[in-house]
């Protein structure tokens, strides 16, 4: 799946992989994929999310209050929700 994506591309889904396991999550949910699209600094899709008031920091914070974290996991590409899937 890798090979169907663009460098920044990878990179935003890598993040939120890195993303999901750091807050304790089983899963990698579309709330991932869009804090790892934020955290893609260099990315387009990070530069109109932010043009359009929105903040990787409050994001991040959102998704911690909406679900409950816990101890950091190891994760894989195959742990993404059917929806992230869709997404992609």
């Amino acid at each position: 799946m890798a090979n169907k994506f663009t460098e920044g591309a990878q990179a935003s889904l890598n993040n939120a992989l890195e993303i999901a396991s750091e807050m304790g999550h089983s899963y990698i949910g579309s709330e991932h994929v869009l804090l790892g699209l934020l955290s893609n600094t260099g990315c387009a899709a990070s530069g109109l999310l932010t043009k359009h008031g929105c903040d990787f920091e409050a994001a991040k914070e959102i998704v911690r209050k909406m679900v409950i974290p816990g101890q950091p996991t190891m994760l894989t590409p195959n742990d993404m929700t059917p929806r992230t899937k869709r997404i992609i």
